[in-house]
């Protein structure tokens, strides 16, 4: 088995990469023949009204993940730290670690970082990470497997394939949160779960339907942000959504960071029949920079000013030691 995983993890690279020139060379199929002169002018035509409503939703959809970290430190961790902290690590870490990719990962160590520094124990810290990436998975499974069960059928127009396995995934898909509220309710029973002898912690029902719904509703925010930036069209927003989530899914699947290319090729893909090409770019251009390069310049700059206040604080400290010594 170590063999298995071992071999696993050094083809997993050519993999991304191979995933990413794919997707790149579907992406410029789809957008050959836009001119820059086109984007320029989509660009032009937004109003200012959208733009700040994208903006808003940017913020939304930051702001939901501050609150749903929030619920996890005071059920992680009891508490102890103010919402103000928590908000400014959640929103350092998630602004930096979905640019850099395996969100989990890069920015699961800025929380580590962070969170010790407030005195939480490294033990918290690491439930604190697995609760809001529980909320994360929970929510965008549960949520994809709505779109393949209920969403309109004209969103998957560009699908060639039999409706039959849209319903068939879509079924599959919810297993995913059936399994937790099933473990959920075990472990209120008084089972015991353990992963090589430490035990797992399991939510109360209630807190796991908190988590669903964060983790439900933020793609609509999301989605909002790139909506927002695009004329009217037959596909209304509900639908939109749809399409926005599945791209999404495909994007965060790659392990491409952001998931660019993969998720722009993929829902440039499903919504060419909707909207005209250089409206799709120019507003993926300014999505990309409203939901990724703006947040992350500012995390970076709050991340240094936070270090550099930290840093500070304990130089004080260890002068004002050294002199009552």
């Amino acid at each position: 088995m170590q063999k298995i995983l071992a071999f696993l993890k050094k083809i997993a690279p050519a993999f991304i990469v191979l995933f990413f020139l794919v997707a790149v060379r579907i992406f410029y199929f789809e957008i050959k023949g836009t001119s820059f002169t086109e984007l320029w002018e989509a660009f032009a035509q937004i109003p200012n009204a959208y733009i700040l409503l994208s903006f808003f939703a940017v913020i939304c959809s930051y702001g939901l993940l501050t609150l749903n970290e929030y619920m996890g430190v005071r059920e992680c961790a009891g508490g102890g730290v103010a919402y103000p902290e928590v908000a400014r690590t959640s929103f350092i870490s998630n602004a930096i670690g979905f640019n850099i990719g395996a969100a989990m990962f890069s920015g699961g160590s800025i929380r580590y970082s962070l969170y010790l520094a407030l005195g939480l124990e490294p033990v918290q810290v690491g439930l604190i990470i697995a609760f809001a990436q529980t909320s994360a998975i929970l929510g965008t499974i549960t949520l994809n497997g709505a779109i393949l069960l209920f969403w309109p059928a004209k969103i998957f127009v560009q699908i060639d394939t039999q409706y039959s396995l849209r319903y068939i995934f879509g079924a599959l898909f919810f297993c995913a949160p059936a399994a937790a509220f099933l473990l959920s309710f075990r472990a209120q029973e008084g089972k015991v779960y353990s992963i090589l002898g430490y035990k797992v912690p399991i939510p109360a029902p209630k807190i796991l339907i908190t988590q669903l719904m964060v983790g439900f509703i933020r793609p609509f925010f999301t989605a909002l942000i790139l909506f927002a930036l695009l004329p009217h069209a037959e596909i209304g927003y509900i639908s939109f959504c749809g399409v926005f989530a599945l791209s999404a899914l495909v994007g965060n699947m790659s392990m491409i960071p952001s998931g660019l290319g993969v998720f722009d090729a993929a829902l440039v893909w499903m919504l060419t029949p909707f909207y005209d090409k250089a409206e799709l770019i120019s507003a993926l251009v300014l999505y990309r920079f409203f939901y990724f390069i703006l947040p992350l310049t500012v995390g970076l700059v709050s991340l240094l000013i936070v270090k550099g206040r930290t840093k500070y604080l304990d130089h004080e400290a260890k002068k004002q030691t050294e002199t009552s010594g």
